[in-house]
């Protein structure tokens, strides 16, 4: 009988343990590589001139918003699967700003 218990609670925490690492995944893997990511632009964009002065500060305060954003929800150990929607939407937006205001007819000072 001690035995059972002892196989029980062995599977119990190794379940746990494959449930946390797998929440760390998502953000290591998933939304922080698209966070990395979305900063590195923004700061490609500036270093080429590919964007102007307005447009970058545009892009870093909407990049700090999620920031802000993500900080809030982590706040619980844990993003729910409607949280990491959210996220997801959000970054999709601001991929999408980045690309278009890297790609507008803006004029910028290329000297």
């Amino acid at each position: 009988m001690k035995k059972a218990t002892l196989a029980v609670m062995l599977v119990v925490v190794m379940l746990g343990l494959v449930a946390v690492a797998y929440a760390e995944e998502d953000w290591h893997g998933g939304i922080h590589k698209r966070v990395k990511q979305a900063k590195e632009r923004i700061e490609h964009g500036i270093k080429d001139r590919s964007l102007t002065e307005q447009e970058a500060k545009r892009l870093h305060k909407e990049f700090d918003r999620v920031i802000d954003e993500i900080n809030r929800m982590k706040a619980d150990g844990k993003l729910t699967p409607h949280e990491k929607e959210r996220i997801n939407h959000d970054l999709d937006k601001l991929d999408n700003d980045i690309s278009k205001l890297k790609h507008n007819d803006e004029h910028r000072d290329r000297h």
